[in-house]
């Protein structure tokens, strides 16, 4: 009995790992999913009453106060106990965007920073786990923008053609490199080496799979 319950001790310490990994993995698809149909939804709702998002007034300069009128009037009406946590690069509910943007919380403890932009330009960073947790992006924080072509919200770097294949190599979006990688390449330091996993999570139907640079 004794060498049955240390097999079983040593087969348990072997695999548990990998089963939180897993979970964890799991998880973090899940809530990503979930807020980005939370957003999506919160869009088109916005867009019955208000017009297409291509359509709305976005602000003539970057600043907290514009996101946040902008937010009043285009998101928030239209996303059930969207909260105002902090602005600009405070990250207490999590997520920060830009120094111009403004961080909300919804009660699942999703943070949301957002920051409107002339142009259409609208850039959405979500943190599934809040203040708490990893803060690293495309394992709890996951990034989003209005694409310029159909001003429609997408994984940031979303283009007609991207493949899997691009994102695990890196590819050019507005002029930048941007790829989802476990470590910043040796040649290029300035590559947005993680900004593009929300993207590739997408892409692989919002499951995290072996390839998946976790």
């Amino acid at each position: 009995m004794l060498i049955t319950l240390g097999i079983i001790g040593i087969v348990a310490a072997l695999t548990m790992p990998a089963l939180l990994l897993n979970f964890e993995k799991k998880t973090a698809a899940t809530k990503a999913k979930k807020v980005y149909s939370e957003l999506l939804q919160a869009i088109e709702l916005s867009e019955s009453h208000n017009g297409e998002l291509k359509e709305w007034t976005f602000p003539e300069a970057a600043s907290i106060e514009n996101t946040r009128n902008f937010v009043d009037e285009y998101i928030k009406p239209y996303f059930t106990d969207l909260k105002e946590c902090s602005t600009g690069s405070d990250r207490k509910c999590g997520a920060s965007v830009s120094g111009n943007g403004v961080n909300y919380i919804v009660p699942n403890g999703t943070g949301i920073a957002i920051v409107a932009l002339p142009n259409h330009n609208l850039y959405i960073l979500t943190d599934v786990n809040g203040a708490d947790g990893k803060q690293h992006q495309g394992q709890d924080r996951f990034y989003f923008d209005t694409n310029n072509s159909t001003k429609t919200l997408k994984p940031f770097g979303w283009k007609d053609d991207v493949t899997v294949n691009d994102v695990l190599n890196g590819y050019n979006h507005n002029g930048e490199q941007v790829a989802c990688k476990k470590s910043r390449s040796e040649n290029n330091e300035s590559e947005l080496y993680r900004h593009g996993c929300t993207l590739l999570l997408m892409l692989k139907n919002w499951e995290i799979d072996s390839e998946y640079p976790w």
